[in-house]
């Protein structure tokens, strides 16, 4: 489990593009792009590695004391009398002390009996893969036998040479087997064959209980110098055992083996040299090995050792002792990446920048984590340190040139620091590496559509319904004017309150235009979450008005919009409002009109034609037509024909007062259209009068 771990992060980039046009021009407004790269957060501890440690390490003390009972003959009362008082040993030497340090005293004593049976264990069933490869290589005859032996442990000792090489001198070669392969497979086998034996096995069990419950601790935590010296102790213990098991195989069964008889079934039963032997041949052999590398296994299980107190004390809030304790860890294991990055999480709680970066890039020095070499950017990043996160992500690319997320990074600084063709190159080599990657694929439209327009777009999937893809891919459609081949979002879309969903949306209707199903925008702006992370749609929904055939919907959700924005963000959506307020007075062929309903879609759709108004406003009803009319009049105060349209409509309704009004204002801007109508309104005032006296 890491420390630190890697997220997606979704950035919007806006662009100006042609979204509509007619004999007036075209219109260029906002789209938005979908720009994405990597951020990082502390992963949270869990207790469950160490609860299962603890219920594991009991069970095996469990079945070390039932082996040690039946060894020495001692009563029950005896044990659990010395149990007892080793409990009570500790309660009074910490009765003062809160109940969170018990648990960590009796871990960290756990831990220690853990790694001595690790130890002892790796010991004991080093010489099964040789038995087992014993076994394996038997053959009818004994030249055939000792052909397979040959192949067998040749292969073996290879592959042995080939890890240890690769573990403690960094051999670069691909071909050998993992180090750790070996460790378990050891302990596999030596537990299959003690099962096949007669008699107790309490003593094994107990053992394996103990060392594979702190073998997964460490696993589990990340506790890099605990699998490094477990994986270095068995590769010394079976090289050792490799050199010495043929000479207790040949000092004990040589007349066996001369018979060709099946000796490793009787591998275990010496004639001379008794087992035991072999395995301190081991135990001196391999602490010398040990010793002659500087210690390095034995400093290494040291400071896993303090790694795992930390993360305890980490867990129960004792981040003090849990500092104490990774630091321990750094003295014996300076570069371990474990103590380096947990003393990294301190310092991200403790909101301590530097030391954060430190502890990152010294973790990165031997164990080099792409999440990491992420996180140590965006550390620099927040701190305006753009080239410092340029040169630790390049340091990271040398030594993992092939991480999609490190290249991802890289393009995604290079663009802040205006680096564009940089850019455009790393986000190429992200999606040349990994182009099934939504991600990749994703942002390499976006840099086609951003940096460099003229590029090719990749092959697209139809099946791809990927809110980033596509809204990137709409948005470079309606750059180039080029139509890509893609199915309209459904009626039935809901979207998250994430932008990539949003500017999906967005993108999506200058698009596809009346194309596309009316999407219920409304209903999605009616989200808070939705509302505050994407103000923008509202207009989108304007939008969709607009191109959806109803123009004055779409200009009175526009001037809504723009009336809650700041002054300085609202000049381009005053040209667009401007724009298709002017598209809605180009002069069209009215509508057939003929009954109610034709009438009312005409109005919806041409809503600021004279001619289409005069003729429907008759099948409407009063209160329509006057609606319709004051909708005509008050977005359009200098075309004189609304006028008289409104003024007679008002009187209908018995609006005298607007109505005159209107006249008044007719008379100002054409006097002569007013002189026109000015009868025909004064009788239907009168009428008017004459209607309210009654």
């Amino acid at each position: 489990m890491p420390i630190f771990n890697t997220q997606i992060a979704s950035e919007l980039i806006p662009v100006q593009g042609v979204t509509d046009q007619n004999s007036l021009g075209q219109l260029s407004s906002t789209l938005f792009l979908i720009r994405q790269h990597y951020t990082f957060f502390p992963v949270d501890l869990s207790s469950v590695p160490f609860v299962l440690f603890f219920i594991f390490s009991f069970t095996g003390i469990s079945f070390l004391i039932m082996r040690f009972k039946k060894w020495s003959n001692i009563s029950w009362l005896f044990i659990l009398s010395g149990i007892l008082l080793w409990l009570a040993v500790i309660l009074v030497k910490n009765a003062e002390q809160p109940i969170e340090t018990l648990y960590e005293v009796l871990f960290s004593q756990l831990v220690w009996l853990g790694i001595l049976s690790l130890f002892s264990l790796t010991i004991f069933f080093s010489n099964t893969i040789c038995v087992f490869l014993l076994q394996l290589g038997h053959s009818p005859t004994k030249k055939e036998s000792q052909r397979k032996w040959l192949i067998l442990f040749g292969f073996y000792a290879v592959n042995l040479i080939f890890s240890f090489g690769h573990l403690i001198y960094h051999f670069q070669t691909k071909t050998y087997i993992p180090s750790f392969v070996f460790w378990i497979s050891s302990i596999l086998l030596g537990l299959y064959q003690q099962h096949k034996k007669q008699g107790g096995h309490s003593l094994f069990i107990g053992l394996a209980f103990l060392s594979l419950s702190t073998a997964f601790l460490m696993l589990y935590t990340s506790n890099d110098p605990g699998i490094r010296a477990i994986e270095t102790w068995a590769l010394i213990c079976q090289i050792i055992i490799l050199v010495l098991f043929p000479l207790f195989i040949i000092r004990n069964f040589n007349g066996l083996i001369k018979l060709n008889l099946p000796i490793y079934k009787v591998v275990d039963k010496p004639q001379i040299l008794p087992t035991y032997i072999l395995f301190i041949g081991v135990l001196i052999l391999g602490s010398a090995f040990v010793f002659a590398l500087n210690g390095g296994a034995f400093h290494q299980i040291t400071a896993a050792k303090y790694n795992a107190d930390g993360e305890l004390a980490q867990i129960l809030k004792d981040p003090f002792l849990a500092e104490i304790n990774y630091k321990q860890g750094l003295i014996h294991s300076k570069l371990n990446a474990k103590s380096n990055t947990s003393l990294a999480r301190i310092a991200y709680q403790e909101n301590k920048v530097e030391e954060l970066a430190y502890y990152l890039s010294t973790s990165q020095v031997k164990f080099p984590n792409e999440k990491i070499a992420i996180a140590l950017s965006n550390i620099y990043q927040n701190e305006n340190h753009l080239f410092e996160s340029l040169f630790a992500l390049q340091s990271a690319r040398q030594k993992m040139p092939e991480s999609v997320e490190i290249l991802t990074q890289l393009a995604h600084t290079f663009e802040k620091l205006n680096q564009l063709d940089s850019s455009f190159y790393y986000h190429q080599k992200a999606f040349e590496y990994d182009s099934e990657s939504v991600l990749t694929r994703a942002n390499y439209i976006y840099a086609i559509a951003k940096l460099n327009k003229n590029t090719p777009l990749p092959d697209i999937d139809q099946t791809n319904q990927d809110p980033a893809i596509l809204a990137n891919l709409w948005g470079i459609g309606i750059l180039r004017n080029q139509r890509i081949s893609s199915k309209s979002l459904e009626s039935s879309f809901k979207p998250k309150a994430d932008v990539r969903d949003l500017a999906m949306i967005y993108n999506s209707i200058p698009y596809f235009k009346h194309k596309q199903k009316s999407l219920p925008i409304n209903e999605m702006a009616k989200d808070t979450s939705i509302l505050s992370l994407f103000p923008e749609i509202k207009l989108a929904e304007a939008m969709q008005d607009y191109f959806h055939q109803d123009p004055l919907s779409s200009l009175e959700k526009i001037a809504l919009y723009i009336d809650v924005q700041p002054i300085d963000q609202t000049q381009g959506l005053q040209s667009l409002l401007d724009f298709w307020h002017q598209a809605s007075l180009i002069p069209v062929t009215s509508p057939k009109i003929s009954n109610k309903s034709e009438a009312k879609a005409a109005v919806k759709k041409y809503p600021f034609q004279l001619i289409t108004l005069t003729n429907a406003i008759p099948f409407l009803s009063k209160k329509e037509g006057y609606d319709a009319s004051l909708a005509a009049l008050r977005w359009n105060k200098e075309v004189p024909y609304f006028y008289p349209l409104y003024a007679f409509r008002a009187l209908e309704i018995g609006e005298i007062e607007y109505a005159k009004e209107a006249m008044n204002s007719l008379k100002k801007i054409n006097p002569t259209l007013f002189q026109l109508n000015l009868k025909p309104f004064e009788s239907q005032l009168a009428a008017a009068i004459q209607r309210q006296k009654f």
